[in-house]
Order: C-alpha cells, then sequence, then structure tokens
C-alpha cells in the first residue's frame, strides 16, 4: 500500500502500453516534473502507473491485523466493498460487452499480459485452471482479460487457442497508445480509458498478472496473488475472497480460517507531512547512513572520492522502478570512471525492500542498494537531510562531496542523469549532452498540459 510517485505524469503508462504482444514485463517509465518544481503531497488519486501488485493510490495506514500474504482487501485505490466501473470489454467472439455484463455470480478476474494467452504453457493459465475446477462447482466463475493487446491480434489469438483455454478470456477493446513515447499528455488520456485506467480510476495499476475478485454486484472483494505463496495459500486466498465476495463454498474448499472483521476495514489516510525544503545544488552533499541487504552500515561518505549518483526510490513507485534498468546502464556505462549509483530505498518497509532485493536485485548487478532505515518515517534521511518531497529523485554528488545537479522523476529515454555527470568531472559523449539538452526542452513544453494528471510527491 503505497504513496503516489513524484513526477508530471508519473505514469508508468508504459506498463499499459506494451510494445510488443510477447513481452509481459516490458514497460515504459514515467515522465516526470521539470527539475526545478517540487511537487508537494496530496493524499488525492493521481495518474501513477506502478509496478507492484494491490498498491491503492493513496497513502493507507498499516491495518491492525495481518493478513495471509496471497490476498488483500485492496486493490489500486480501492477497497472491498467499492463498486467497480462497468469498463467495456471486447469477447473472444469479437462482441462487445462490459465487466458488469460478465459477471453473473462472484468472480475470480484474472488481469494478464498478452503472453499470458498466447503461450500454451503459460503458468497464469495454469494457475486459473486450478481455481476454476476448485471453485466452479461452488458457484465461483474464473475468467481472464487480457492487457495491452492489439484487437486484430487477440481475436487471431482467440481463433487459435480459445478452444484451449481453461476459462473464458476477454480483452481490454482499446489497442495500445501508438504514439511516442514521450508524449505524457496523449499517454494520460489513453490510459484513462483503458481497462486497467477505468478499474483504477486513472490512477495506479498492479503488475500483470494481477487478480481481484468481484460479487454478482460488481463490487470487490478484494485482489488476490497468484504467485505469491505455494498452492495452499492461493487456495485459502481465493477461498477467504469468495466467500467475501458471497459464494457459498463447498466444506472441502472452504477458507480454513476466518479473516477478523477489522482485516476489511479500510484503513485511513496517512497524514500528509509538512513540506520540506529540498536540498540546493552546490551545497555539501549530507553525509547519511543507510543499509544494505544483509543489514550493514553503508555511509556517503565511505564513497568520497567517488562520483555518487544518489537515487532515492521505493518499491511501491512504478517511475522508480522504470527507471532501474536505465541506472543498471548508466552504472555499466561510467563505472569504469569512478561512479557509483547508490540506489536508497526510501519512505519504504524494510520488508519491501529485502522482498524487492531477493526477487529483483539479479537483474540490476551494477547498483549498490541499500534501506533507509526510519523507513516511512518523517525521520527518514531522504526527507530529513535531502528535503526530498517526491520520487524518484536522483543528487549527483562529485568526489569531493558536493552536490552538483539533481533530477526529479524519469521517462524513457531520457539522459539527463548522464549528462549531469559531467558537471562531475564525468566524460560524457557530446552526443547525450545534445539529447539531454532535447530532454528539458520537452520537459519544459510539456509540463504544463501534462500537470493536469501529475501524480504528486511521495513525502505524504
Amino acid at each position: 500500500m503505497r504513496t503516489r510517485c513524484f513526477a508530471v505524469l508519473s505514469m508508468f503508462l508504459a506498463a499499459c502500453q506494451s510494445k510488443s504482444a510477447n513481452d509481459a514485463t516490458k514497460t515504459t517509465p514515467a515522465v516526470s516534473m521539470q527539475p526545478a518544481v517540487v511537487m508537494q503531497p496530496s493524499v488525492a488519486a493521481q495518474p501513477a502507473i506502478a509496478l507492484q501488485p494491490g498498491m491503492p493510490a493513496a497513502p493507507l495506514a498499516a491495518p491492525t491485523k495481518a493478513r495471509p500474504a496471497g490476498w488483500s482487501p485492496g486493490f489500486v485505490g480501492r477497497w472491498s466493498g467499492d463498486l467497480l466501473p462497468d469498463a467495456p470489454l471486447l469477447g473472444a467472439d469479437g462482441q462487445a460487452t462490459s465487466l458488469g455484463a460478465v459477471i453473473a455470480r462472484p468472480t475470480i478476474v484474472a488481469l494478464v499480459p498478452p503472453n499470458a494467452i498466447l503461450d500454451e504453457a503459460s503458468p497464469v493459465m495454469t494457475k486459473l485452471a486450478d481455481l476454476a475446477r476448485r471453485f466452479g462447482p461452488s458457484g465461483v466463475d474464473v475468467l481472464a482479460v487480457a492487457n495491452w493487446m492489439k484487437t486484430d491480434e487477440f481475436l487471431a489469438a482467440a481463433r487459435a487457442h480459445h478452444a484451449r483455454w481453461p476459462v473464458a478470456v476477454y480483452s481490454d477493446p482499446r489497442d495500445p497508445l501508438q504514439v511516442d513515447d514521450q508524449d505524457a499528455y496523449e499517454r494520460i488520456k489513453h490510459h484513462e480509458q483503458s481497462f486497467l485506467g477505468r478499474l483504477s480510476g486513472a490512477g495506479m495499476t498492479p503488475a500483470l498478472p494481477a487478480c481481484i475478485v468481484v460479487d454478482q454486484g460488481n463490487h470487490l472483494a478484494g485482489s488476490l496473488h497468484l504467485f505469491a505463496g505455494d498452492t495452499t495459500v492461493l487456495h485459502e486466498s481465493a477461498a477467504t475472497l469468495s466467500t467475501k465476495a458471497g459464494a457459498r463454498l463447498a466444506a472441502e474448499v472452504a477458507p480454513k480460517v476466518a479473516a477478523p472483521d477489522d482485516a476489511w476495514v479500510k484503513p485511513a489516510p496517512r497524514a500528509v507531512e509538512a513540506p520540506v525544503a529540498l536540498l540546493a545544488t552546490g551545497q555539501p552533499a549530507p553525509d547519511l547512513t543507510l543499509h544494505d541487504a544483509n543489514g550493514a552500515a553503508l555511509k556517503l561518505s565511505d564513497l568520497r572520492g567517488k562520483v555518487v549518483v544518489l537515487d532515492f526510490w521505493a518499491t511501491w513507485c512504478g517511475p522508480c522502478r522504470a527507471a532501474l534498468p536505465h541506472l543498471e546502464s548508466l552504472a555499466k556505462t561510467y563505472g569504469p570512471q569512478g561512479v557509483v549509483v547508490l540506489a536508497a530505498c526510501t519512505n519504504d518497509e524494510r520488508e519491501a525492500f529485502e522482498e524487492f532485493i531477493e526477487e529483483q536485485s539479479f537483474r540490476y548487478p551494477s547498483l549498490a542498494f541499500a534501506h533507509d532505515a526510519p523507513g516511512r518515517s518523517s525521520e527518514r534521511a531522504s526527507r530529513r537531510l535531502y528535503g526530498v518531497g517526491g520520487i524518484p529523485h536522483t543528487f549527483i554528488v562529485d568526489r569531493d562531496g558536493t552536490v552538483v545537479d539533481q533530477v526529479s522523476g524519469y521517462a524513457q529515454g531520457e539522459v539527463l542523469v548522464d549528462a549531469a555527470l559531467a558537471k562531475a568531472g564525468v566524460e560524457v559523449d557530446l552526443a547525450v549532452l545534445r539529447r539531454a539538452e532535447e530532454d528539458l526542452q520537452r520537459r519544459t513544453q510539456r509540463a504544463p498540459a501534462a500537470t493536469k494528471g501529475a501524480a504528486k510527491g511521495s513525502g505524504d
């Protein structure tokens, strides 16, 4: 349950607009604000596409009771009992329909990327088939909705594969957006009308695959994590949510442990923190102590003599995670010149950080990952020492420990951080510097229009 990310469009709308129907994990990062502008926190849901399942668009306090890892009463800003929008769908027969029209009884709805329905050995379909066999006899439907897929590709897949699909499959009738990756405003408008965008209220969306469980009146029961835990965890989670959705399950498949009543109560929003002054470029970088995945302390001062790219990010922040591949490339490219990329996970729980390290850090072997120990406390170093009110936010610290530049947000293809390294004495190709000038001009030109849908800071 996470706050929103800093960005003019913190939309990881690229996650919604995959360029390849066969690439389930390819994402296009967020377009962010002009570096000189700092958006202040807000509790209002704002457009931002996230990478993690079950992430709401507004910050929530921690629940009072622990829940099994496989389910949540929330889903991208909505909570158990909320009425879902009757978002349009396209059937495998080519007929237009809608979510409300296909929900006739408690239903497990899997939100999937294209390859989940194209791959005959898809582990997603295997999971859904298992759920259909287990809960179907008790009156629970299971269906899948393909996202980021062109209509003609979906219909071709339906003709070729629908006889082998173990559950009914539908598609978002809106084709993926085919525009310049940097066109943030167009992506916002498209996202608002997409299936995922409608479900999320044009706010944050989960990584796919993700599941929701809905009652026959199209009210959310909660979200279900297909790959969290073993089969027993999945079955218990699905049973819990199906029961909440009104299913009368047979004794052999009913939940073994009843969820406490307060597990379903929506927590109050976290209080908005007071604005803080952002550390100015040209100032000495305050020393801070982070802790790596093994718990060992890592001080910024230990890196004196290196050029440090200090990137404040969080596991729940879509644009932050979208920027990691670029930071990895940057670390490899400039590492020989003494550049270190320190990925400082801030405003985030230690548990979430450790889970990310275990599951994802192998993708980024050149990055130094560490955690800001105060977590979501206002005493976190990113806020107290650096005045960061929205993430991702990156400081470039030279070999003498001075902040020579900083970049707020990230958009796919941007090289603003690369260019900023030149101010720290790093040799940067002239073509990269020219591209950075174009990136900055693009931000300046598009910020006013995109600000209408800007996702605001994480400082709350």
